[in-house]
């Protein structure tokens, strides 16, 4: 990602962009998980099993 950021992107040598890309990235992964943790402590279960097989995930009922 940063390659091409580099060729494509960054003409005047300014990397700030791409460090502040980056932060968001890990900001909002870091938001996300404790909106997760919250929710999962109040009790709210999977949205959906898309992402997984069911029965391999926990939390996602399994078809017999």
């Amino acid at each position: 990602m940063e390659y091409i950021y580099r060729t494509r992107f960054a003409k005047d040598g300014g990397d700030i962009r791409l460090i502040v890309i980056a932060s968001g990235f890990v900001l909002g992964e870091g938001v996300v998980s404790i909106v997760s943790l919250i929710l999962r402590t109040l009790g709210v279960g999977v949205a959906s099993c898309f992402g997984c097989g069911h029965g391999l995930c926990g939390g996602c009922p399994v078809i017999s």
